[in-house]
């Protein structure tokens, strides 16, 4: 709905570095325990979560994610 209106949500992209895999996700959609850098109560900074297709594979790469969207 958001779309309606012309706002954008912020999002992060994440590409593993190891598979190629490229994915976003929306800020909401992420942890506060996923943001580096950032008080316990707030979700700042930037991301970094590991890649869900070498984590299947049991292999972790962790991936700072790049800002893709902005707050509305």
């Amino acid at each position: 709905m958001s779309a309606l209106f012309g706002i954008n949500e912020m999002r992060w992209r994440f590409d593993c570095f190891l598979c190629g895999n490229r994915w976003e996700e929306e800020h909401r959609h992420l942890e506060k325990h996923h943001f580096v850098f950032c008080e316990e109560s707030k979700k700042e900074g930037r991301p970094m979560v590991d890649c869900y297709e070498c984590k299947h594979h049991e292999i972790y790469t962790p991936i700072m994610g790049d800002m893709v969207g902005n707050r509305g």
